[in-house]
């Protein structure tokens, strides 16, 4: 784990902070997202130290639909995902591929065809949303 000291927690924290007196006026948000993202630890004063930065500097989000967080997946992809787990389950119990395909289909009401790509690994939309790129 990469050693990180307070000094670039504080650092980064500040940086979010407005600072109407400087000419950055604050708000880089990039050192604590890099640090939030990095494989380092997250001491408990820190974490203390951004519930206090989200509760002082949180705003309203925009009108409008928001962002979809990068770790949601559909409710159709969780579907197929929990069909895929009964059919391997009734693989395992000893069912033809194709019966545990047309049975699982039915029970949760899905197209055979997709969940059988679904099985197979190959529903776009399936990997699309297992596959989210990092923001």
């Amino acid at each position: 784990m990469a050693e990180v000291k307070f000094w670039n927690w504080i650092e980064a924290l500040d940086q979010i902070e407005e600072r109407p007196w400087l000419s950055d006026n604050g708000s880089n948000k990039k050192p604590l997202t890099d640090l939030l993202r990095s494989d380092c630890e997250l001491p408990k004063e820190v974490r203390e130290w951004l519930a206090d930065l989200i509760e002082r500097r949180c705003v309203p989000l925009p009108v409008g639909r928001p962002r979809t967080p990068v770790y949601t997946i559909s409710d159709t992809s969780l579907l197929h995902l929990l069909a895929v787990q009964w059919v391997r389950k009734y693989r395992r119990e000893g069912m033809s591929e194709e019966a545990a395909l047309e049975e699982i289909a039915k029970e949760c009401n899905i197209n055979v065809t997709s969940l059988r790509l679904s099985f197979q690994g190959k529903n776009t939309s399936l990997r699309r949303d297992l596959k989210k790129p990092k923001r």
